[in-house]
């Protein structure tokens, strides 16, 4: 047991030290069966299954393995306590990906969603505004987590940590030179990254 216990953290921090540390042009690429084995590995015990068309192909340079980690993140946060994750990366190259999130859809979907539309729509490189006060109505809600049962009695303006991926998303897809686009349907979501 607390070997699992161990090998569960290893993976977690691995995962995490994947979406959210330096991604920069020298960083070394990552091998498609490495982030299909993390990916997987990271959702294992839960009841979000994950299915990953493109597991063979050319290493992702650490950029584009960055910003598929942080849109997996991402569409995990669109699920309640179970679904399905769809991730596709073509065999020939990074671009387009495409992460999509099927089950059914949690109270605070809506806001998170504003988020990801406001990140999409951004040009790249361009601050998308989220935690400065700038934001109206749903996305203000959602930059703040002022929603009932996202974050009750937040402070104003402040972005709330526990979305912390949807605010990187949109810059770590610039970085990778990719764009981001969302399709919304009755059951889910999906999150494309094309080449810019």
């Amino acid at each position: 047991m607390i070997g699992q216990s161990a090998a569960r953290a290893a993976t977690m921090l691995a995962f995490h030290r994947l979406a959210f540390g330096a991604a920069g042009a020298d960083a070394p690429p990552m091998a498609r069966p490495a982030l299909a084995a993390l990916l997987s590995d990271m959702l294992a015990g839960s009841r979000v299954r994950v299915d990953l068309d493109g597991a063979g192909g050319p290493a992702l340079p650490r950029p584009a393995a960055r910003a598929v980690a942080l849109a997996t993140l991402c569409a995990r946060g669109l699920l309640g306590m179970q679904g399905r994750l769809m991730l596709t990366i073509p065999a020939g190259g990074a671009w387009p990906a495409r992460i999509a999130a099927e089950g059914a859809a949690p109270a605070h979907r809506a806001a998170r969603l504003a988020l990801l539309a406001r990140a999409a729509a951004a040009a790249p490189g361009e601050d998308t505004g989220a935690g400065t006060g700038a934001d109206k109505g749903a996305d203000k809600a959602a930059a703040t987590g002022e929603n009932p049962g996202e974050n009750p009695g937040a402070e104003p303006g402040r972005i709330d940590p526990r979305l912390i991926e949807f605010h990187l998303l949109g810059p770590a897809v610039a970085a990778a030179g990719a764009a981001l686009a969302l399709e919304t349907a009755a059951d889910g979501a999906a999150l494309c990254l094309r080449a810019a």
